[in-house]
């Protein structure tokens, strides 16, 4: 069986920033896009590309995170337009743990404040009820008699701390 590929089934990638589409949206889209500098990637200098976590207030894990991506189009003037956003809900709770969101149409930034609000006040609600906590189980209340370092700020424990 031969299949012959119409232009209609090829896609075509803009060069300046990687915009994938049919032909005709490219050719729609180059007059546009062209009148913007092209995406360049750029790596650290060798020596320089090592990451190292030196805030030690970035090592305490949080319950909850969200984290928002939005996408939008470029008017003429150069003036950005969002088009739709995505969420991503991350927790320690794995009940909650990654719920995602997303959002495509007119009044992107009024939906958005409209998901952060209910998420705010989902998130809330879970972080307000006063639960028991459970007892130690007797290999963690070993673990912390035994304990000499604090384990998040990796310092050995003194009678001032």
């Amino acid at each position: 069986m031969v299949e012959y590929v119409t232009e209609e089934k090829l896609s075509f990638v803009c060069t300046a920033c990687i915009f994938l589409g049919k032909k005709r949206s490219l050719q729609n889209h180059l007059p546009e896009c062209s009148q913007h500098p092209a995406q360049t990637v750029t790596y650290p200098e060798e020596g320089k590309n090592v990451l190292k976590l030196d805030k030690i207030q970035h090592m305490f894990p949080v319950l909850f995170a969200d984290y928002a991506d939005f996408e939008s189009s470029v008017t003429p003037s150069g003036e950005h337009v969002p088009s739709g956003f995505c969420c991503l809900r991350v927790s320690k709770f794995p009940q909650y743990d990654h719920k995602i969101h997303t959002y495509s149409g007119s009044n992107v930034v009024q939906e958005f404040l409209k998901y952060v609000t209910h998420e705010q006040t989902e998130i809330d609600s879970v972080l307000s009820s006063n639960n028991s906590m459970n007892s130690l189980t007797d290999r963690e209340r070993l673990a912390h008699n035994a304990a000499m370092i604090c384990s998040t700020r990796v310092t050995q424990f003194t009678k001032s701390n």
